[in-house]
């Protein structure tokens, strides 16, 4: 019990206050009484209680995919994640990213990935997966196995993954948004051959940094020129 005094003459406000010290006072009920020429005239309650946290929710993970599930060696894939009410995100083995975004791997065996959100209420993990096949053909085969945009240039990686030469060059089409914007022509790739190529004569507009993304297809062998062991995987569709 703490007391404090002080004189009073006639009528007037006296004021009392007392700092607790530091854990001192746990929660419970208390009470100040006031008394007056050695009497009890007056007394209040209050009830000290610990601080409360705002409830967190604990991280949400709206999707996290492979896309395709499945390819040949030297295809590439692109994962996508949506997250939310997370403080960290992390991709193994990529690393730490942004709570919503994409990334594009080429792994060369089946491989697992695995998305990670956190926060001060913990933690949620989801895995995404990639199955790998390997073949010798005896064609070629044309993938874009990535995509980059530097400034107002937009180039892609091309490869061929066939087990022979191609005999004549192809073109390749760039969709932003489903509507088509660019082409370039890819020379003859040897087996197993990849190769970095611009978009000539287009301009990247949209900016680096900005709070949506864009819908990106980037299609080899867009004209059917080049006879190919799989004529469906041609094209790389990621959101940029």
């Amino acid at each position: 019990m703490a007391e404090e005094t002080k004189p009073a003459r006639g009528t007037q406000y006296v004021a009392f206050s007392r700092q607790a010290v530091t854990g001192t006072w746990g929660s419970g009920q208390y009470s100040v009484s006031l008394w007056l020429n050695g009497k009890e005239t007056a007394t209040a309650e209050f009830t000290v209680r610990p601080l409360q946290q705002a409830n967190v929710p604990a991280p949400t993970i709206s999707y996290f995919r492979a896309i395709p599930e499945s390819i040949m060696a030297g295809q590439a894939v692109t994962l996508s994640w949506s997250v939310s009410d997370a403080t960290q995100v992390s991709v193994s083995p990529i690393g730490t990213v942004s709570p919503a975004g994409s990334y594009i791997v080429t792994p060369a065996n089946s491989a697992e990935y695995s998305l990670t959100a956190s926060n001060s209420a913990g933690s949620t993990s989801m895995k995404a997966s990639v199955r790998v096949t390997s073949y010798i053909s005896d064609k070629p085969d044309l993938v874009i196995t990535d995509f980059k945009v530097e400034g107002a240039r937009a180039s892609f990686k091309v490869k061929n993954i066939g087990g022979v030469n191609t005999v004549k060059p192809a073109v390749t089409y760039l969709y932003i948004d489903g509507n088509y914007k660019a082409s370039s022509l890819t020379d003859i790739l040897t087996a197993g051959q990849e190769r970095w190529q611009e978009f000539p004569n287009y301009n990247w507009s949209y900016g680096e940094q900005r709070g949506f993304r864009i819908p990106v297809r980037i299609c080899a062998d867009a004209q059917d020129v080049v006879g190919e062991y799989d004529e469906l995987n041609n094209c790389l569709n990621l959101d940029w």
